[in-house]
């Protein structure tokens, strides 16, 4: 009898010097201390996206954005935490902190990434006559160049690739898992650093399904325009998530690739080969997620 090929249905983010992995109902991270031991434990989900509500199309979408700001941001700040523990003086960041980053990060992300680009498009508008068209479609370009050129900027890090390393690793492990692999570092090593349901390819799509709303919406008042932008990130959030659950379970079609493939260019800048230390990390995380999985399971 043939072993059952795992049900993709896990994935991830890079932490500092960690990993974290989710699967269907439970999620995990392991983290590389200071000692070089490795620490692994269960990151608490948000009740409001686990359920029945996730499996409904575009309700989903922004339910798992939700998910994924709010455990991402204490994921990686307990990953910190737990590399500034073995530091006396060091205090953990406390739950108002972690809230702060949380809304902090997304009013930047907005302000960078959906209103700056509006203004510039707007500015250029003033400066050189052309249509609504035109304008809305160089906002949107300006996005896209805003993305690249920030993933690219940070990517000069130090700190910041190794966190592109633990993402390719992270992948690669995830790769593994779906493949039915033997969670070894020699078998990891086999797969690609990119994956098709990386958040690195949601946030493209995000921009692109952005600029095909926003080149068809215009009006000339800014603050308007300003507001529809922000007002709309939740139903862009959901299309967009759409996009990539559709492109994952039609990845060997042309038209599966053709919508995978400009997330798995961005992922050249966001994702590093990993060292094997790193990927002992990600078999480390995905083994505490598939445990608890198999033991709510039971």
């Amino acid at each position: 009898m043939t072993q059952q090929r795992p049900s993709p249905t896990y994935g991830g983010q890079a932490l500092i010097e960690g990993v974290m992995i989710r699967g269907a109902t439970r999620a995990a991270l392991a983290v590389r201390l200071p000692d070089s031991t490795i620490h692994s434990e269960e990151c608490q989900l948000p009740r409001f996206s686990t359920g029945g509500r996730r499996r409904v199309p575009f309700v989903r979408g922004v339910l798992i954005l939700g998910e994924t700001l709010v455990v991402g941001v204490k994921a990686l700040t307990r990953s910190a935490n737990l590399a500034i523990e073995e530091e006396e003086d060091a205090a953990p960041l406390s739950n108002w902190a972690i809230t702060l980053t949380l809304i902090s990060s997304a009013l930047i992300g907005i302000g960078v990434f959906f209103l700056s680009p509006l203004f510039i498009a707007r500015l250029l508008g003033h400066l050189v006559e052309m249509n609504a068209v035109l304008m809305n479609t160089i906002e949107g370009i300006t996005r896209l160049l805003l993305l690249v050129l920030y993933v690219w900027v940070i990517g000069r890090m130090a700190d910041v690739r190794r966190v592109y390393a633990y993402h390719g690793a992270e992948h690669m492990t995830v790769h593994a898992v779906e493949h039915g692999d033997t969670l070894v570092i020699d078998n990891i090593r086999k797969y690609p650093k990119e994956h098709p349901r990386c958040g690195t390819a949601f946030l493209l799509t995000v921009m692109l399904v952005a600029l095909v709303v926003f080149s068809v919406m215009h009006t000339e008042s800014i603050l308007i325009s300003a507001g529809l932008r922000v007002v709309l990130i939740p139903v862009i959030a959901s299309v967009s998530y759409e996009v990539i659950k559709w492109s994952s379970l039609h990845g060997d079609s042309w038209t599966g690739k053709l919508t995978s493939t400009p997330g798995l260019w961005l992922q050249k800048i966001t994702t590093h080969v990993p060292e094997s230390d790193q990927i002992q990390v990600a078999i480390a995380a995905m083994e505490a997620t598939m445990a608890l999985e198999e033991s709510s399971q039971n």
